[in-house]
């Protein structure tokens, strides 16, 4: 490890360390966990997570590199890193060009009066690094698994990804672990180039007693494009903080969630789109899938500032509720200050049509399968629109009881 990394890395824990005592630890009386309460995190004992694991690696043959993490920490060994014009890193003490990059770009698009990321910066000895050279479009995939497991441990892995101008990378993260309880606090920065295009899929599968609270920032320079579909399924309590900041004329963003749980597990979307240039666009769509005793937050803000002039941005909140248990709180919102935007949001709450389940039965398919092909058409919107097969069909199979394709 280069001294000039070292420093970098101390520096930002040293920033956060400092930062953390003037911070409150989330709770409902914030606004913005209004409907979540985390207070079970700070009633447990956490641990150091040690670099071992039980899981299988979920398989994603279209992928050309994978980076395998036990705990937040890299794997080599487990790990297929080709040589080539990408620099992709699952550590960056390894290599000794990393430091201008990180100079540039670590901790720069973070929340400083955030506490989940400040407790993440504070833990960071290491992070993994993609960065994507200018001109770079071959279509590349790359797949982070995130493996976790052990009673009370805790481990916060961060991953920076750089995209320079006219390049193109798709990213596949896969948090998943088994049923002890832990806590998995992943961190991630993208930076997109100008006129770059960043495809990110975040599959997040824990263990039902596990706590799973994700960060994601992303910046997004002139005329660039980003496309993120997020898949939660498994965790008693997660959360994913995101923040777009369009950041150039003409960006575009496309963001696609679909929650699915049971029991009495809950799923918090907290997202945040900032339009500060002119002629940005932006459609998200979030979609919740609540079953038994579960409970699904969604708190979607679209901010267009008075320099974000000619935007067009969209956002959408749908829900199905399978169980009269479950519980939903969704609350999309627009904040506009610029007088020439094109800005809509809503939400609906429904369940499933009994008419169509009637007719599905009355066709000789017993409930279970008439449930599962509606559940689908629901989810399919998104689902759909995986562009990784592999990872697709795997979701579609993990989410039903029985595979429909």
């Amino acid at each position: 490890m280069t001294s000039e990394v070292k420093q970098l890395l101390k520096a930002l824990q040293q920033r956060a360390e400092a930062t953390i005592p003037r911070l409150v630890f989330p709770n409902t009386k914030q606004e913005e966990w209004k409907y979540t309460d985390p207070s079970a995190l700070q009633s447990i004992r956490w641990q150091t997570a040690l670099p071992q694991f039980e899981s299988t690696v979920t398989p994603i043959p279209e992928a050309e590199f994978a980076l395998v993490f036990a705990n937040g920490t890299f794997i080599p060994d487990r790990s297929v890193v080709e040589p080539g014009e990408l620099l992709v890193l699952g550590s960056v003490l390894t290599d000794n060009s990393s430091a201008s990059l990180l100079s540039a770009h670590l901790g720069k698009y973070t929340d400083d009066w955030d506490m989940l990321s400040q407790i993440n910066s504070s833990s960071c000895e290491d992070l993994s690094l993609i960065y994507v050279p200018q001109n770079y479009a071959d279509g590349t995939i790359v797949a982070l698994h995130y493996l976790n497991q052990g009673q009370h441990s805790a481990s916060h892995p961060r991953c920076l990804v750089v995209l320079a101008p006219h390049s193109r990378l798709t990213i596949v993260e896969v948090h998943q672990g088994n049923e002890d309880v832990y806590w998995a606090n992943p961190l991630t920065e993208i930076y997109v180039g100008e006129q770059a295009v960043l495809n990110h899929i975040i599959w997040q599968h824990q263990g039902l007693s596990a706590f799973h609270t994700q960060t994601t920032r992303v910046v997004q320079a002139k005329n660039s494009f980003y496309q993120l579909q997020t898949i939660d399924v498994g965790a008693q309590l997660s959360r994913h903080n995101l923040h777009v900041q369009l950041q150039g004329d003409a960006t575009s963003t496309t963001l696609q969630g679909l929650v699915t749980i049971g029991a009495n597990q809950t799923s918090d979307t907290y997202s945040t789109i900032v339009h500060s240039h002119p002629s940005g666009r932006s459609n998200q769509l979030h979609k919740c899938i609540l079953r038994d005793h579960s409970h699904g937050v969604f708190s979607g803000q679209i901010c267009v500032t008075k320099q974000g002039q000619l935007t067009d941005a969209q956002q959408m909140s749908r829900n199905l509720l399978l169980s009269p248990h479950a519980r939903i709180d969704t609350k999309p919102q627009l904040q506009i200050v610029a007088d020439n935007v094109k800005c809509a949001h809503g939400a609906t709450v429904s369940q499933l049509d009994r008419e169509e389940q009637f007719y599905l039965q009355s066709r000789g398919i017993d409930p279970v399968t008439a449930t599962n092909l509606l559940t689908y058409a629901f989810a399919g919107e998104i689902l759909q629109n995986i562009p990784i097969a592999s990872v697709r069909e795997a979701i579609v199979k993990l989410i039903f009881a029985q595979t429909i394709v």
